[in-house]
């Protein structure tokens, strides 16, 4: 009998994934799922079934982009414009970190990023506007960036010098972390799927039981990139960045229609 999956992601860490937790679409067929970088859609990620512990049963190299082509190669379907957006926002991925860049993610799928401008993300009101802030005296927002993962996370970093019990929350993610890190306090809401990439993060502060709040948006960062002097490679990133959101807001809108 079947044991468990072993996944060994690009960055070489593994995962186990017991028997009892296998997630069954319908009767006989499993999905297994595994977490990359943007920048690693065309790493192999190697699947391993077990039925004891010695030598795997079956073994599987996939990348996102085998994963991709399977959806592209069939008739038109309504998720292919966001597929393909993913795969073009990995590829300037590659190019902005230099990795495997021999191998881009969107090859015979190139989309123009130029449409995406700073002047576009101005008319969406994304600039950031300090004198919306809300917070207590000793309590600063010093800085922001993205980590940009399987699932982007928006790092909003403190400085607190309340001497206060400070308690930092957001309902944009399931998933808010607080950590000190390197002198800040640092909130990361994590696992923000493409769809809200656009949308506003609210972080309330509580100081002594009076709640204070600052909003940003991912689309905030992507604005200051394009209106800085940055890397035409960290441009095109966010360019693409900017249109796997829309290309998501599309998809979400059509299956409402």
């Amino acid at each position: 009998d079947v044991t468990r999956m072993d996944i060994t992601l690009p960055n070489r860490q593994k995962e186990t994934v017991n028997v009892g937790d296998f997630d069954q679409w319908e009767i006989g067929i499993y999905c297994f799922s595994a977490k990359v970088a943007a920048k690693e859609m065309t790493d192999k990620v190697r699947f391993e079934l077990y039925t004891n512990d010695t030598k795997p049963v079956c073994t599987a190299d996939v990348s996102v982009r085998d994963a991709a082509l399977l959806y592209l190669k069939d008739d038109e379907k309504s998720e292919d414009e966001l597929v393909k957006a993913m795969l073009n926002y990995g590829a300037y991925s590659q190019l902005y970190f230099g990795h495997n860049i021999a191998n881009l993610a969107n090859a015979g799928y190139e989309g123009d990023v130029s449409t995406v401008t700073a002047e576009e993300l101005e008319l969406g009101d994304y600039q950031y506007d300090r004198t919306k802030e809300i917070l207590p005296p000793g309590l600063s927002f010093d800085k922001v960036n993205l980590t940009l993962e399987s699932e982007t996370s928006l790092n909003l970093y403190f400085t607190d010098n309340t001497g206060a019990n400070v308690d930092y929350t957001s309902d944009f993610s399931d998933t808010v972390v607080v950590t000190e890190e390197n002198g800040f306090t640092k909130v990361a809401i994590k696992n923000i799927p493409a769809e809200k990439l656009d949308g506003y993060a609210t972080v309330t502060i509580t100081v002594d039981g009076r709640s204070y709040s600052v909003k940003y948006s991912p689309m905030t960062y992507c604005y200051n990139t394009l209106t800085r002097d940055n890397t035409k490679e960290l441009r095109d990133c966010v360019r693409a960045f900017r249109l796997y959101n829309k290309a998501a807001d599309a998809y979400i809108l059509s299956q409402l229609s």
